[in-house]
């Protein structure tokens, strides 16, 4: 349902490499937030992204049958930028190898992890936030919202990019994820952190998750 992404050197399993999950693309080269907003709506994958890391870089234009993996280092390529899988259904974009939040070696891939880790926490907290409200649940709509999160975990602010196309719902979605409450974030984590929530027919993530116990 939403993207994120730290950087890193990405680790294919088999299954990401066959061919039956390539598709095609056709993204031209523009302001990257934009690009990879098309990217998340082509793949359904979601996208964390640090809007600072995105501001005044433009991607390459990716066209072609591709898997989503090598679409998206062609979309990258020149940004010096990467992106590393978090989870199945999402991915996070930042710096290549090093920054001046992470560094080099143990200690930036122990950065890179905790960074993800909590990516993935927080995707987790808002796709129940919107699940359990009947007015906000994923469906056929897409909304970028930038999110900051304070010390204590709780979200101190919300901001919309664009609209879903419903003033009322965007509203609605902003206070929804206003109430929510995360874990204390990691420190000197790069902020606002950039949610992409994903078109959906169904409210099929809603099933799945109230199967899980909370």
């Amino acid at each position: 349902m939403f993207r994120f992404t730290i950087g890193g050197a990405l680790l294919l399993s088999s299954a990401d490499a066959q061919a039956s999950d390539a598709r095609r693309f056709d993204i031209a080269a523009q302001p990257l937030a934009s690009a990879l907003v098309e990217f998340a709506d082509k793949t359904g994958m979601a996208a964390l992204v640090d809007a600072e890391l995105a501001s005044g870089k433009r991607s390459t234009s990716v066209t072609g049958r591709l898997i989503p993996q090598d679409a998206l280092r062609i979309l990258l390529a020149g940004t010096g930028l990467s992106f590393r899988r978090a989870g199945d259904t999402a991915f996070t974009v930042g710096p290549n190898a090093a920054d001046s939040v992470m560094g080099d070696g143990h200690a930036g891939k122990h950065r890179r992890v905790e960074f993800e880790t909590y990516f993935s926490l927080m995707q987790s907290v808002i796709e129940h936030a919107l699940c359990d409200n009947a007015d906000v649940r994923p469906g056929p709509y897409r909304l970028v919202v930038q999110v900051w999160i304070g010390e204590a975990g709780a979200v101190d602010a919300v901001h919309t990019v664009g609209s879903s196309g419903d003033e009322t719902r965007d509203a609605r979605i902003t206070d929804t994820i206003k109430g929510a409450r995360v874990a204390r974030p990691p420190a000197d984590m790069p902020q606002p952190v950039t949610v992409v929530l994903h078109r959906r027919n169904t409210d099929t993530i809603c099933v799945a998750r109230s199967a899980v116990p909370r």
